[in-house]
């Protein structure tokens, strides 16, 4: 048995729309500096969180995964990046986020598969409902959570921008005391439309 990788199953913004929402993130930061906030090429919508997981598990999922896509006909589709908001609430933020809409229904059914593929390989059922966003920042004390901040995000227009989805990543996950670092493991096609 080999070294185990942190993983997880993730949608990833085309790269300009990451570089806007990196330009706008930049502007955040100085409003909130002690918050934890995500590098813009690490910004990402979690399909399934993996965790620590052996070669062997991986490598199955590798092999089944193109598969159980194609068997349930999951095709390429649009998000869109739609508004800011909080968990579990801005009254006491631990997590920043953007919200997506656009075609969220085959998203839903992406996640679905997903999640049954990973249930019936023995990972964990997900408990919490599935909740499409791309996280920003992270928060521990929510006093660190500003004013300038609550201002600026009532007040300005976030970045809107839309993006056809065109397959899943399997990211690799590296905890660094500067944050994570990830790196794509292998990606799996949806089907043109």
């Amino acid at each position: 048995m080999g070294e185990r990788t942190r993983s997880f199953l993730c949608i990833e913004p085309e790269p300009a729309l990451r570089a806007t929402l990196g330009e706008w993130l930049q502007s955040l930061r100085k409003l909130a500096p002690r918050l934890k906030w995500v590098q813009p090429d690490a910004v990402h919508l979690t399909l399934k969180f993996l965790g620590e997981q052996p070669p062997e598990m991986l490598s199955e999922l590798r092999n089944r995964l193109p598969g159980v896509l194609s068997a349930n006909g999951h095709r390429t589709f649009y998000l869109e990046l739609s508004g800011v908001g909080a968990f579990p609430n801005y009254r006491a933020p631990r997590v920043l986020w953007m919200d997506l809409t656009g075609e969220t229904a085959p998203l839903h059914d992406l996640w679905k598969t997903v999640e049954s593929l990973a249930v019936s390989m023995g990972f964990p059922p997900e408990t919490r409902p599935f909740r499409p966003h791309l996280t920003l920042a992270r928060i521990k004390d929510p006093g660190d959570f500003t004013l300038a901040l609550a201002k600026n995000l009532i007040e300005s227009d976030p970045p809107m921008g839309r993006w056809k989805v065109g397959f899943v990543t399997l990211m690799r996950s590296e905890l660094r005391a500067g944050g994570p670092l990830y790196s794509p493991i292998a990606t799996f096609p949806l089907y043109r439309v």
